[in-house]
């Protein structure tokens, strides 16, 4: 599993503001970065997901419900790894 930080996110965005980033974020349209000992990290796969998912065009309402969905799923993930997270 690869992890991004916070500037990898940003380019493969298209080098959006980090402010916008944030409100995606806060509005429910784009997953959160993962917490582990105070640094914070986005899933490549969950961020490449929600890439795909724009692309095809899903409705505000559906990316929300997308992303919930991934984050829902965080948990098995981590287990898979055998690594908790904060």
């Amino acid at each position: 599993m690869n992890f991004l930080r916070l500037p990898a996110v940003r380019a493969l965005l298209g080098n959006i503001a980090e402010t916008t980033l944030r409100d995606h974020i806060r509005e429910g349209l784009f997953p959160p970065p993962v917490r582990h000992r105070g640094v914070s990290f986005w899933v490549a796969t969950e961020v490449e997901r929600t890439q795909m998912a724009i692309v095809l065009g899903y409705s505000d309402k559906d990316l929300k419900a997308f992303v919930q969905k991934l984050i829902a799923d965080r948990p098995r993930l981590f287990v898979k790894l055998g690594d908790s997270h904060d």
